[in-house]
């Protein structure tokens, strides 16, 4: 996956640089985490009724398999999204060195990327 370097104004790979997560998914953990939470304060809220008949108890299991089944959901969501921006970075990438290639050198024009700098 490619970034611009804002420091260097330069195309740089993300792997190279070693950043390996992104907002999104951050964002993301920190809401599966919060929805987590309040499921088992639900959970919580259940069990300490005045007593816990089989029938409720099954709700909840079905109710924990429904979250496992959308937390399964959520992942494959988060892949396919990764996939979609690593391929939108690669065609920026793709796009910004041939408008590069496109402009002369010189000693007004910019010069094309020589690669990251450490």
């Amino acid at each position: 996956m490619c970034y611009i370097n804002y420091h260097t104004s330069e195309i740089t790979d993300m792997k190279e640089r070693k950043i390996w997560d992104s907002y999104t998914v951050k964002a993301q953990a920190f809401k599966t985490a919060i929805e987590a939470a309040c499921m088992l304060l639900r959970i919580d809220d259940i069990f300490q009724g005045p007593l816990v008949d089989p029938q409720r108890f099954m709700d909840v299991e079905q109710q924990l398999q429904d979250a496992l089944v959308e937390i399964a959901r959520q992942k494959e969501e988060m892949r396919q999204k990764d996939e979609q921006t690593d391929a939108r970075f690669q065609a920026q990438q793709r796009m910004f060195e041939e408008i590069l290639a496109r402009i002369p050198p010189g000693p007004t024009g910019p010069t094309p990327p020589t690669g990251p700098s450490s």
